[in-house]
């Protein structure tokens, strides 16, 4: 894009827009106000709430944000252009609070600074995820478990062992009631709500696993999603049209995704 307004300009932009109404009298502060059509502008501050800005300041901080993350294709690959506009304001608001600025140089000039800050809560906010995600493969039960890409096939009996041995045993009582369930020893309780979430999604008799690392939540969520549909897709590939046609994944929609993805420590 051509003509585009220099960084250093979009971060004058940001702090003329709060320095304009902390300069504001009481009685124009209380008139901006009013004027406001929703809730005014405003920054989250670290430790103090948030902070006004003027509507002019605070898209500025929003497009310092997207500018950012279109310089580098590491950062486009996760985390989306609204996020890194919001990350953008929060971190100006950490600036403004002043204490992620002690460890640097006295001389550092401010788009130095908020560049570095902005790499370093991206970092904080990237995870490695273990997602997981039921899916109809084989009725053959001397099928082993197997890999396609970074995509592991397991039947589900042996995914729910996988996670009981990982997981601490005081977190996840649900755990044994579905194992029991499963294998038609006993009823869900009725108080084990985790357990029934996932005895209701975890329905077919396979699950695929995929790690995803260095994203965002949103960013590896829709990572896996992706890594699992191709490679379903890819398996089908290998067989007969006729048993392609019954492979099934989940519906990987974004508002529901099981309960069972996880931080990896």
């Amino acid at each position: 894009m051509t003509n585009q307004v220099p960084l250093d300009d979009l971060i004058d932009r940001a702090i003329k827009g709060v320095k304009e109404i902390q300069d504001k009298k009481q009685d124009e502060l209380k008139k901006w106000l009013g004027s406001q059509p929703f809730l005014p502008p405003s920054i989250p501050l670290r430790s103090r709430g948030v902070c006004l800005i003027t509507d002019d300041g605070l898209q500025a901080l929003h497009e310092f944000g997207r500018r950012w993350r279109d310089e580098d294709g590491k950062r486009r690959s996760r985390i989306d252009a609204s996020a890194a506009a919001q990350l953008a304001a929060k971190v100006f608001g950490d600036m403004i609070d002043g204490e992620v600025l002690k460890g640097m140089p006295a001389d550092t000039d401010a788009k130095r600074a908020f560049k570095e800050l902005l790499e370093t809560n991206l970092e904080a906010r990237s995870y490695e995820l273990e997602y997981s995600f039921p899916c109809q493969l084989f009725d053959d039960e001397h099928v082993p478990p197997f890999e396609v890409g970074p995509v592991c096939f397991r039947k589900r009996d042996e995914w729910l062992n996988g996670v009981a041995v990982r997981a601490d045993p005081t977190m996840t009582p649900w755990i044994h009631h579905v194992e029991s369930y499963w294998a038609g020893k006993a009823a869900l309780p009725d108080t084990e709500t985790t357990a029934k979430a996932i005895a209701a999604e975890f329905i077919s008799n396979w699950v695929a696993t995929v790690r995803v690392s260095e994203r965002t939540r949103d960013s590896a969520q829709a990572t896996a999603e992706v890594a699992v549909r191709v490679a379903i897709d890819t398996l089908g590939l290998t067989l007969r049209a006729f048993m392609a046609r019954n492979l099934r994944g989940r519906d990987c929609r974004r508002d529901s995704i099981p309960p069972t993805a996880k931080v990896l420590e």
